[in-house]
C-alpha cells in the first residue's frame, strides 16, 4: 500500500474514534500497515496531571511496568517531557544503567527491542508520546524506520489531536455553560459584546459576565485565550 494510502486509511479510521478502546484498534492497524509489533500513545493534559496510555502492549507488561514503577526510569517518559525531535531506543538506552535494565526486561515480555518514539506538544500544555516498538535486528529496524519515520511522525500529531479532543482535556476545568459556550463562540467568530447580546436576546452586562466566567473555568488569562482553549477542546466551533 503506497504511503499517501497508508495515511488516509489510519486517518479515516481516528476520526471515527471516540474512546480509549476505538484508539487501541487503529493501533493495531497502525502495527499491521507499518511492520512493527507494537505501538503505544502516553498522553498528559496539563503540568501535574497523571499520565495515560492507550496501547497494544501484552497485559503483564502493563501490570510490570506499573507494579515497579518504571515510569521512574523510562527514558521515553523525558521526551515527553523535554524532547521535541523523535528518538530511536537505541540512543535512550545508553542514557545509564537503570535504562539498559529496563529496556531488557521490556524484551523480556515481548516488547521489541528496537523502537521509536514521538513528542508530542499542545498549545496549552497537553504532551504526548507516540512509540512503535519491533522485535527486528538492528539492521533491519534501521531499514524499516527509514521507510515509515516520517508517516510516523504525521500519525503522532493526528493521534494526539484526536485523544486530546475526546479524552484528553484537563480534568479540573469545568464544564462551560450553555449561555458560556455561545458567547465564547460568537466573540470567536468576530462578533462584539453588543451583537452577541443582540443576537441571544440578553443584556450587554450579562454578555461580559459570561466570557468572564468562561474564561476562568478554562483557567485563560485572556478572553482570547479562553477561546483558543474551548476550539482546541472542541468545545465550540468558530467557523460558520
Amino acid at each position: 500500500m503506497s504511503t499517501f494510502k497508508r495515511l488516509d486509511v489510519i486517518r479515516g479510521l481516528l476520526d471515527r474514534c471516540d474512546d480509549a478502546i476505538a484508539i487501541r484498534s487503529v493501533l493495531s492497524d497502525i502495527c499491521r500497515y507499518y511492520g512493527v509489533d507494537h505501538a503505544a500513545f502516553l498522553h498528559q493534559a496539563c503540568n501535574g496531571c497523571q499520565p495515560s496510555c492507550v496501547s497494544t502492549y501484552p497485559t503483564v507488561w502493563c501490570e510490570r511496568y506499573n507494579l515497579r514503577s518504571y515510569i521512574d526510569i523510562d527514558p521515553t517518559i523525558k521526551l515527553m517531557t523535554r524532547g521535541v525531535l523523535p528518538a530511536d531506543w537505541d540512543s535512550l538506552r545508553r542514557d545509564c544503567k537503570d535504562a539498559q535494565y529496563f529496556f531488557d526486561d521490556a524484551l523480556s515480555f515481548g516488547v521489541g527491542g528496537q523502537g521509536l518514539s514521538v513528542p508530542t506538544w499542545g498549545p496549552f500544555g497537553q504532551r504526548g508520546l507516540f512509540s512503535v516498538a519491533s522485535g527486528l535486528t538492528l539492521n533491519e529496524w534501521q531499514y524499516l524506520k527509514l521507510s515509515i519515520n516520517y508517516e510516523l511522525q504525521i500519525l503522532a500529531l493526528h493521534l494526539h489531536d484526536r485523544i486530546f479532543r475526546f479524552g484528553g482535556a484537563d480534568p479540573s476545568l469545568k464544564t462551560l455553560s450553555r449561555r458560556e459556550t455561545e458567547c465564547l463562540e460568537l466573540l470567536g467568530r468576530g462578533k462584539i459584546p453588543k451583537q452577541i447580546a443582540a443576537t441571544l436576546k440578553i443584556s450587554e452586562s450579562a454578555i461580559r459576565h459570561y466570557l468572564k466566567s468562561a474564561k476562568h473555568k478554562l483557567k485563560a488569562t485572556t478572553t482570547y485565550q479562553a477561546i483558543a482553549i474551548a476550539n482546541a477542546l472542541g468545545l465550540i466551533n468558530v467557523l460558520e
